[in-house]
């Protein structure tokens, strides 16, 4: 069947395109990219630090262990995993892939790398030519041409999956006919490699659905006009990054309590308390800096 996490990261990659290509386009005054960095920084690390510590106390007090968590954690692991940036290349080193206290971490290096690149490539002209370089790094890995794998250039690293979050751009700026002609890519792409033989990479239908699941999300929410829901939207919105970042956590609390973490109300309660913590999580972290956050999309004072 088909894993909803890759389908979901990659419907998060178009949507962070779309949000960071606006506010880089009217949001950011007087082109001071200081602030644009300032804010990227305080609505991301803040949040990551507190769940990262959270995480290694369970961790070290558990003992508790999977694959992605294999090492425990010292002064060298927490070091890398503040760093933040080398988790993207947990597909290059089994070191690193060992070490994801917050498993969901190696996305957010490689959210990082597209807010260091994204004021360069999205002011200038040669943004289509980026795309069409990094699709054409994500075709010849899905293909099976670039070592390690196709999951490493195709799904995990910047290199082939810049083209989505410039997809997120081009949907902001309404430039439909570059948005078909990825489209049109994409099919002609998967067609392909349907008829190479009986190489089929990892997370490659995945990765098709998620790109158009987040085309149209996007063009669904855009259209949205009934602000009845506004403030849902908002408390959601709110909650949905803390959720990303601590729902493993509470499915190790519950493999390590010997609950059966498949079984449907598992699920639900794993859900409930994901929530719960989220809002906390919120209310510590967020709440005391989220205005002076929102200001620096206004300014160029850090």
């Amino acid at each position: 069947g088909v894993n909803p996490g890759p389908v979901a990261v990659i419907g998060f990659y178009i949507i962070s395109g779309y949000v960071i290509s606006y506010i880089l386009d009217y949001r950011i005054k007087g082109k001071i990219l200081k602030s644009f960095y300032a804010e990227r920084f305080f609505r991301i690390y803040p949040q990551f630090l507190f769940h990262l510590i959270v995480s290694v106390m369970f961790i070290l007090l558990t003992g508790h262990t999977i694959g992605m968590t294999e090492t425990l954690p010292d002064w060298k692991s927490i070091a890398t995993n503040l760093f933040l940036f080398p988790l993207q290349f947990k597909a290059f080193s089994g070191y690193l892939y060992s070490i994801l206290y917050v498993p969901t971490s190696w996305s957010l290096s490689l959210e990082i790398s597209f807010y260091l690149v994204a004021p360069i490539i999205l002011k200038f002209r040669f943004l289509d030519l980026v795309a069409a370089t990094s699709f054409g790094i994500f075709a010849l890995a899905i293909f099976d041409f670039l070592p390690p794998s196709a999951h490493a250039y195709s799904y995990a690293t910047i290199f082939g999956t810049l083209h989505f979050f410039i997809l997120g751009t081009w949907l902001q700026r309404k430039q439909t006919k570059k948005i078909g002609i990825w489209v049109g890519a994409m099919i002609l792409t998967s067609l392909a490699i349907t008829f190479w033989g009986s190489w089929r990479p990892p997370h490659l239908d995945e990765v098709i659905i998620g790109g158009l699941f987040g085309i149209l999300i996007i063009k669904f929410l855009a259209g949205y006009k009934n602000q009845h829901f506004k403030p849902i939207d908002d408390f959601l919105g709110r909650l949905s990054y803390p959720v990303f970042l601590n729902h493993f956590l509470f499915i190790w609390t519950f493999e390590w309590l010997d609950f059966p973490v498949q079984a449907f109300n598992i699920q639900i309660a794993i859900l409930t308390m994901s929530w719960i913590f989220a809002w906390i999580a919120y209310r510590l972290v967020e709440t005391p800096i989220d205005g002076f956050r929102r200001s620096l999309r206004f300014t160029g004072k850090v």
